[in-house]
């Protein structure tokens, strides 16, 4: 088995994610001991990423594993954000709470009629 540094597999699998799978924004966070005798932990982040409220719960994908490895336990976490389509099932159906959709405003025939009346009346003079 290949010996891949953890930071470019990391960001193969962000990458892989935001830009081929048009996800909103992906976050993934490494613990345990990574390569040294110490555990730390190391957060990657790329995009747009909810942390609360019923949009997180609507929009948000986690997902958890730990990894048995010789040294000791490597625990992974992946938080996706998925997009806004009602059509697909993969995608989030309801949109955000600061989404903002302007609509065209109707015009009536009457009020283009008068507006193409006074701008033939007006005469301009040189």
């Amino acid at each position: 088995m290949a010996q891949i540094p953890v930071r470019i597999a990391v960001s193969s699998v962000i990458r892989t994610c935001v830009d081929k799978e048009k996800a909103k924004g992906c976050e993934v966070i490494i613990s345990g001991k990574l390569s040294q005798q110490r555990a730390k932990s190391m957060k990657f982040k790329k995009g747009y990423l909810i942390s609360s409220g019923q949009a997180r719960d609507d929009y948000m994908e986690t997902a958890i594993r730990h990894v048995m490895l010789k040294q000791g336990v490597m625990g992974v976490k992946v938080n996706i954000m998925k997009e806004y389509d009602p059509k697909n099932i993969q995608c989030a159906s309801v949109p955000l709470p600061d989404f903002i959709e302007f609509l065209d405003t109707k015009k009536d025939e009457k009020d283009q009629q008068k507006i193409t009346t006074k701008a033939a009346d007006v005469q301009w003079w040189s």
